[in-house]
């Protein structure tokens, strides 16, 4: 094993327990005890408790689960937190000195304690646990003693503080709380409401973050975190008074804290209203509310471990690429950024080649073997590496080996191959196509302008297929000799054409290429037909129409069997898209697109593909990675060897680093040839937990600093964002803390679509809530459940079940819904069970309770449910409004899925009304806002009309345009597509925007998969208008701003939609007369039954028929 001295030295942190003189990094999510003297917080995943004046810190919970969000009672004897001991996080409580915690709320939905009432008896927690269309997160109340929760009447309320009167402020927005510097529609807003919740109106509004609001004990007193005088967010205080409607604010807000880099996080108030303990930066700090002095805290804590920080795993999948050697006996393959080497075909462990805490790949064999070259992070960027055997010879048969670094630059270089000679090593640097020497001397660049995401070796190494963008975007390939020199254009198809495969004749390339609205498999002759075989020049002469299409579905990976005579690649036959998660296959094709064949079943995702070498078999990598292979028809038998190399897939092919892969279709074909055989890969494997977050974090942190789309970072100094940031991740043992200090890393952008994700505790099946497909009333004070509406198609509304808005639900399978009975943990693993329900009607309270028995749902099947029922009502609010004149079409989502949604809405329901109110609220974007528009920007220009009727401008179903008014309403959840279509459908003058400014959330992004599994969002690609303006951070704003209040939701309001129809039907009504339906309706002939008929033609008059002779 290679001498690690750095990687020693990182594993030793995570061995030795902080030490007592070393002040604690990263506690979390403080709480002050009514007397201001102690603090509790969350470290390493526990509770802890440390006098005020900081010192030597006490834990409070010792379990391997995440601990948070502690909160002392205002009478200072208990400490409720959320933990996610069973999975997703529940409400808990213990006593202020410790001891064993109890679990007060069941429900799979998360529940973050916020605070507690002023006498100490109720818990407040957020959740959003309550199936929704708008999904929404709202608070609830739950007894000390556990029992029923109470859901408080906020709506939409993220966060929520009481007066003394009962008088509420509370959180409303889809702000990000650790975003620093965001101005936008999706900010969050402080709302104020009475007593009961009577009254919701806004009372901030400044259009950046304001959260974590605060009443002082008297109700005298509002503390809340704002950047309204500056980012950072800092505390501010604002003078409440009460009135009888309850406490409103008089005067203006005041600075509390001037924290000038680190914005203030999550605070809490003492009881007694003296301090509050908040987070900044990596500390926790507290303020005196009187005299505004704050401090930091310097906090001691002798923190074991709580599970062993070294772990060795043994594993046989989650393998991301591999390589097979030269002489196809041996197989290199990487697991978590290590790379291994076992003989092809043995199951014992692999013999592991690289001991690096960071991340090693990209691997490309020598033709001799005796080398492998990979892309290491262990320098400042991603450079070359070369591993040799010590002393040289066969890699295979060493145990020492030696690591040489071949590049030493700024930019980071990945897409690396030898050349079929091995003299040199080609790869892929700041978009410009670059090579060196073996020795790593003698660098030369192939192609100089920053433009090429992928390239392709021929077998014999003379020529390359590079894949280049132009300039709007989409990428050509082009012929260019492999030394360098004129490039030619083989596509000349404007679009994206990528992941271009040889035969190992070099006649053909199978490539893909995003033609007639998918990404489709397409194969390409470089000879004309009947060329000699032997023939190894290269027709060109219009070799861009030399193309086939393969297959109607759309395809994700591709490669070409060595004899160019089929095809393999990954689809669906359902027509769904491999980069999405979707059903994803392997499937087999004659290269002129005969005999598709599926040869694998089970949504295995196969990629990386390598033929044997004889074509008959291939092998791949699944989606759970598992190095597989299957035969391609024929013999079942023993398969042989593997051939490797260019040909079969590197750097620009499939599996290789410069592969692509797109959407899928659909397409019927045979059954599967061969069940797919597991190639044995093992591998074993010690890792060290703060090594492993030290250098994902280092991964994430340089993903962002070679891909973001801005170079500047808008503004952000993001060398010193690390150099911050970094030394907290020390102090970090789980996951959760790790994922919150990354965001925290991210908020410094100011940017959209960032976030990490894919490792957190998954919620235990036994824990999954179910739902009876009813919606109750929240103000019910019970006892039981009162029922509102039956969710159409939902568990409830089923033949012989039948409930009526008023029924009261006293009993749960012979369980009486009293106070302290928790309906969460009743249903719990209960979906798809029979549960038997006792109704009573108060209205009736002579009448016999009702008995009924429903099969309970998940609440992933009430989740469309619940959006058909928004939609409904939407539907029906238009068409009252309008009397059936206007038609409504929502768009969920900007993919394929809303894409055939808004298409079915419109040809269904829509096409003949006068005029449609679009929506894109709560669109969360996606990629279609072109195929979206294609549809609704008609020009009548002739009219079609049959004698008997049936006029119309169009003849034919799929060339149906809308071509009459529009309107389309927006709001702060309009996000990233859904802000370039109302912005593409006010340029295009296709109608007025009704509702609130988009969220400002626009750019292009990409998902990296990190070492530790995590899955990393790069926005790469910025948008901006034709004008110039960057949408990221500006927002559509509406010609008509309109908003929607709480107490709209809660009354069933929806003024958008109101004010919408309004206006297109002024607009409807000058429209007709601007376009008047033009008479193409010829008068009909009058024929007399007095008039004489008109005579037969003679036989001498040429060329006219003769008329037939009348009969009576």
């Amino acid at each position: 094993m290679l001498p690690r001295c750095f990687a020693a030295l990182l594993c030793m942190i995570g061995t030795i327990p902080v030490a007592a003189e070393e002040p604690i990094r990263f506690p979390r999510t403080p709480s002050l005890s009514p007397d201001a003297k102690t603090v509790a917080f969350s470290y390493r995943g526990d509770i802890w408790t440390v006098p005020s004046e900081g010192g030597m810190a006490r834990p409070l919970t010792q379990h391997e689960a995440h601990d948070v969000y502690p909160v002392f009672s205002p009478d200072g004897k208990w400490i409720a937190f959320s933990s996610n001991r069973f999975g997703s996080y529940d409400v808990f409580v213990m006593p202020v000195v410790g001891g064993r915690p109890t679990r007060l709320t069941f429900d799979s939905n998360a529940d973050v304690v916020r605070g507690w009432t002023a006498d100490s008896k109720n818990i407040l927690f957020r959740s959003s646990r309550a199936i929704s269309y708008p999904s929404a997160t709202e608070t609830y109340s739950i007894p000390l003693t556990g029992g029923a929760e109470t859901q408080l009447p906020a709506k939409d309320a993220k966060e929520l503080t009481l007066a003394p009167d009962g008088s509420m402020v509370f959180v409303r927005g889809s702000g990000d709380s650790v975003r620093k510097g965001y101005r936008g529609s999706s900010n969050d807003d402080l709302w104020l409401a009475g007593p009961g919740g009577k009254n919701p109106r806004k009372f901030t509004t400044f259009d950046g973050q304001d959260i974590h609001p605060i009443f002082a004990p008297n109700g005298r007193a509002l503390y809340y975190v704002s950047e309204k005088f500056g980012t950072p967010g800092n505390i501010v205080s604002q003078a409440m008074q009460p009135t009888p409607e309850g406490f409103v604010p008089t005067g203006d807000a005041t600075p509390l804290t001037q924290h000038k880099d680190d914005a203030v996080r999550e605070m809490h108030l003492a009881a007694n209203g003296s301090a509050i303990v908040y987070e900044c930066g990596t500390d926790i700090h507290i303020v005196n509310t009187s005299d505004k002095a704050s401090r930091k805290l310097k906090i001691l804590a002798y923190a074991d471990d709580k599970t062993n920080p070294e772990r060795t795993t043994t594993y046989s999948r989650d393998i991301s690429e591999y390589e097979i050697s030269p002489d196809e006996k041996s197989v290199a393959f990487v697991v978590r950024g290590e790379i291994f080497l076992t003989p092809v075909g043995s199951s014992a462990p692999a013999k592991q080649l690289t001991d690096w805490p960071g991340n090693d790949g990209q691997l490309a064999w020598a033709p001799d073997g005796k080398s492998l070259v990979f892309v290491s992070d262990r320098g400042v960027t991603e450079d070359l590496y070369v591993l040799k055997a010590d002393p040289d010879g066969p890699l295979a048969a060493a145990s020492k080996f030696v690591i040489k670094r071949l590049t030493n630059t700024a930019e980071p270089e990945g897409a690396v191959s030898f050349s079929p000679d091995g003299k040199r090593i080609v790869f892929i640097a700041d978009g410009r196509l670059k090579s060196i020497a073996a020795d790593g001397t003698d660098p030369k660049t192939l192609v100089d302008e920053p433009q090429v995401g992928e390239y392709e070796w021929s077998p014999d190494g003379k020529w390359m297929v590079v894949g280049r963008t132009d300039g709007s975007l989409g990428t050509e390939l082009y012929l260019m000799p492999s030394s360098g020199g004129e490039m030619t254009n083989l596509t000349r198809y404007a679009t994206r054409n990528s992941s271009a495969t040889w035969s190992k004749s070099g006649h053909k390339l199978a490539f893909l290429s995003d033609r007639r609205s998918q990404v489709g498999l397409y194969v390409m002759s470089l000879q004309k037909p009947g060329a000699d075989a032997k023939q190894t020049t290269f027709d060109l002469d219009e070799v861009h129409l030399r193309v086939n299409r393969i297959t109607t579905q759309s395809v994700g990976s591709v490669s070409i069997t060595p004899d160019g005579s089929r095809v393999v690649y990954a689809a669906s036959a359902a027509g769904s898209t491999p980069g999405a998660g979707e059903e994803s296959d392997l499937w087999v094709a004659s290269a002129e697109g005969r005999s598709m064949t599926r040869l694998t079943t089970g949504n295995l995702g196969p990629r990386a593909f390598r033929f044997n070498r004889s074509g008959t078999a291939v092998f791949f990598l699944s989606r759970a990675g598992e190095l597989r292979v299957v035969p391609l028809g024929g013999s079942r038998g023993p398969i042989g060897a593997v051939a490797g190399g260019p040909a079969s897939g590197g750097p620009g092919g499939p599996g290789g680093p410069g592969g692509s892969s797109g959407p899928m279709g659909s397409s019927s074909a045979s059954a599967p040839a061969g069940e797919p055989g597991r190639i044995p890969l093992t591998a074993r494997l010690t890792t060290n937990t703060t090594a492993e977050f030290l250098a994902t974090f280092d991964q994430g942190w340089r993903i962002l600093a070679d891909g973001f789309y801005d170079s500047t970072f808008h503004g952000t100094d993001w060398n010193k964002v690390r150099e911050k940031l970094r030394p907290a991740v020390e102090h970090i043992t789980d996951v959760e803390d790790f994922y919150a200090l990354v965001q925290i890393m991210l908020g410094e952008l100011n940017a959209s679509h960032l976030g990490i994700s894919g490792r957190t505790r998954q919620a235990n099946p036994d824990d999954s809530t179910a739902d009876l497909g009813l919606l109750f009333d929240p103000l019910f004070a019970g006892p039981g459940l009162k029922v509102l509406e039956v969710v159409r198609r939902g568990p409830a509304d089923r033949v012989g079940i039948e409930f009526k808005p008023g029924d009261v639900i006293t009993h749960l399978d012979d369980v009486e819904l009293g106070p302290t009975v928790n309906v969460s943990k009743l249903l719990n693993g209960k979906s798809g069970s029979t549960i038997t329900v006792k109704v009573v009607n108060p209205t009736q309270p002579k009448a016999a309770p009702r008995t009924m028995k429903l099969t309970a749902g998940s609440r992933a099947q009430m989740a469309p449910l619940m959006y058909a029922r928004w939609v409904r009502q939407n539907e029906e609010m238009v068409a009252k409004l309008s009397k059936g004149s206007l038609g409504y079409i929502h768009i969920p989502s900007m993919d394929e899925n809303g894409l055939e949604a808004f298409v079915r809405s419109l040809y269904s329901d829509n096409f003949n009304k006068d005029a449609i109110v679009l929506d894109v609220r709560y669109n969360g974007g996606g990629f279609t806002h072109d195929q979206v528009l294609n549809y609704l920007t008609g020009k009548p220009h002739t009219i079609f009309r049959n004698r008997s009727g049936g006029e119309g401008t169009v003849m034919r179903n799929y060339d149906r345009k809308w071509s009459k008014p529009l309107i389309l309403l927006t709001n702060h959840r309009s996000y990233s597509d859904a802000e370039i279509f109302p912005h593409a459908f006010r340029t295009l003058g296709l109608g007025k925007l009704v509702g609130t400014p988009t969220s400002g959330a626009v750019i292009g992004t990409v998902q990296r998969r990190l070492l530790d599994g995590s899955s990393f969002r790069l926005p790469r690609t910025g948008v901006f208008t034709v004008q110039g303006v960057n949408m990221e951070k500006e927002g559509v704003k509406p010609d008509y701003l309109v908003e929607t209040t709480s107490e709209d939701v809660l009354a069933g309001r929806d003024p958008q939609i109101s004010k919408a129809v309004e206006v297109l039907l002024g607009e409807v009504s000058a429209w007709k007369k601007a376009n008047p339906t033009p008479n193409t309706t010829a008068p009909k002939p009058t024929i007399s039954s007095t008039s004489p008929m008109p005579k037969p033609a003679t036989d001498g008059a040429k060329g006219a028929a003769a008329a037939p002779s009348p009969t009576k």
